[in-house]
């Protein structure tokens, strides 16, 4: 749903896209907030969210000529 409304994907349980792609590429975990006090003052000043850094110069999938 997140990105049927062309918004960011922070991790959940592993990379995603918008943090640098596959695993094997060395791709980060980005969590939105550090904590639960981070969500708590995050959302209170209008949802400031860690930065992501995309997915550089590496493919998103494992299979790149799909």
């Amino acid at each position: 749903m997140l990105r049927m409304l062309n918004r960011d994907l922070h991790s959940n349980y592993g990379p995603t896209f918008d943090t640098g792609g596959l695993p094997q590429n060395h791709a980060p975990v980005v969590y939105a907030y550090p904590d639960l006090d981070g969500v708590l003052a995050g959302e209170r000043a209008g949802g400031r969210k860690a930065m992501l850094p995309g997915p550089k110069d590496q493919p998103p999938t494992e299979r790149p000529g799909s």
